[in-house]
C-alpha cells in the first residue's frame, strides 16, 4: 500500500464534531469542519494521518475534549472467499438467514460493547448462521451498501461461540453475495485487532488503506 504525500479535502456540515482522515491506496481525504481543514492546509498526509497529531492540533485551536473516536484500517476483497463450515454442529445443522429479527436475537445475546459499534440489524443486508430448527443463532453478518459499490461489512459473533469459525463462516457468505451482486466487499479492522486482521486475510481480503476518526466537541478556548 503506497503512501499519499498530499490529500484532498471535504468540508463536513455545519456543526460537525468529528474530523476524519482516509487513506485509500494512492489517494487521501480529510474530511473535517473548513476551520481545520485550514489548518492542515500545509501538512503532509503523513502527518495530518498520525491521530496523535490530529487530536494535538484540534487542541491546538482550542477544542481541548477532543479525542480519538477510531483507527481502522480498510481491507478489500475482489475474489470469491476461501471459508468452509464453523466447527462444531454437522454442516447441514447450520443455514443462513436473511431476517433482521434474527441479527437482532446475535445483538440481543452480545454484550453491548460490541453490538453497539457494528450493529447489524440496522444495516442494508444481513445473513445470520440459525440452527435447523431456528433454536439458535451465532454470528450475524451485515453490510451497508455505500455509493452503489462497496459493500461495508461488518460481523458479530456470540462470545461463547467464539473461536470457532461461525465469524469467518458469516463473513465470507455476505462477502460472496456482495460479490455476486457486484459490489466490492470492505471491511474495517480496528487497528491492533490481531484477530480481525488474520480473519480478513484468512479469507482472501487485502489491506487497502486506513481511516482515522477524531472527536472535536466544542472549543473551551477562542480559535487560533
Amino acid at each position: 500500500m503506497g503512501e499519499a504525500t498530499e490529500f484532498i479535502s471535504k468540508p463536513s456540515r455545519p456543526g460537525a464534531t468529528r474530523a476524519t482522515f482516509l487513506q485509500l491506496m494512492q489517494s487521501s481525504a480529510l474530511i473535517a469542519p473548513q476551520w481545520f481543514i485550514d489548518a492542515c492546509e500545509n501538512a503532509p498526509a503523513s502527518e495530518v494521518s498520525e491521530p496523535r497529531l490530529l487530536v494535538d492540533m484540534a487542541r491546538h485551536h482550542g477544542f481541548h475534549n477532543a479525542r480519538i473516536l477510531t483507527e481502522e484500517a480498510i481491507y478489500f476483497l475482489d475474489e470469491v472467499p476461501h471459508y468452509g463450515p464453523p466447527r462444531g454442529p454437522e454442516p447441514n445443522e447450520v443455514i443462513v438467514s436473511l431476517h433482521v429479527s434474527d441479527a437482532e436475537r446475535v445483538e440481543k445475546a452480545s454484550p453491548v460493547d460490541d453490538y453497539v459499534s457494528v450493529q447489524p440489524s440496522t444495516r442494508d443486508v444481513q445473513f445470520t448462521t440459525i440452527s435447523e430448527d431456528e433454536s439458535t443463532v451465532w454470528s450475524t453478518g451485515a453490510y451497508d451498501l455505500w455509493e452503489g459499490l462497496v459493500a461495508d461489512i461488518a460481523v458479530l459473533t456470540r462470545p461463547e461461540f467464539r473461536l470457532k469459525g461461525f465469524g469467518s463462516f458469516i463473513t465470507g457468505v455476505a462477502a460472496e453475495e456482495a460479490l455476486s451482486d457486484g459490489l466490492v466487499p470492505q471491511l474495517r479492522v480496528g487497528m491492533g485487532n490481531s484477530a480481525a486482521m488474520s480473519l480478513a486475510e484468512s479469507l482472501g481480503f487485502e489491506l487497502a488503506g486506513s481511516v482515522t476518526s477524531v472527536f472535536l466537541g466544542e472549543p473551551t478556548t477562542t480559535q487560533a
